[in-house]
């Protein structure tokens, strides 16, 4: 079996890839700037990416990787000027992932066969920031 190198998407050293789009030195980075996010987020926790990054010294390509990867939520969507995250389909701003919420329901509907409007999901989709603070970045709970 011919072995898969890749180019790291933080580093950009070139690794023996085995299904992330990170070397093992940037995965190892990348938990250690998780767990300084998570207590860095739970002293501050009104803070914004960059605060994150100044407070912490986290490398922002790391901190961009975590809202990537979902790890860390943004419920103000950041900004476009923030952090860059930006849908896919609208190209509104968003706080993880690559289709906001809106472009995930219109598209799941029109996959689906459903004719146009909201699907009763857009209501359950809004249990995860609910109780959330619509100014701060928190981390997400993973059941």
């Amino acid at each position: 079996m011919m072995t898969d190198f890749r180019k790291c998407s933080i580093c950009g050293i070139t690794f023996s890839y085995i299904g992330k789009s990170y070397c093992a030195r940037c995965a190892l980075d990348l938990e250690d700037g998780y767990v300084k996010a998570r207590d860095f987020l739970e002293e501050h926790p009104g803070a914004r990416m960059m605060d994150i990054v100044k407070g912490t010294e986290i490398p922002e390509k790391i901190v961009i990787q975590l809202i990537d990867e979902g790890r860390l939520v943004s419920s103000n969507n950041f900004g476009a000027g923030e952090s860059g995250k930006v849908c896919m389909m609208c190209r509104k701003p968003i706080p993880t992932g690559d289709i906001c919420r809106e472009c995930s329901i219109k598209t799941t509907n029109l996959l689906s066969g459903k004719q146009q409007g909201v699907d009763v999901s857009a209501k359950s989709a809004d249990k995860e920031f609910k109780g959330k603070s619509s100014k701060r970045m928190y981390t997400r709970d993973i059941e």
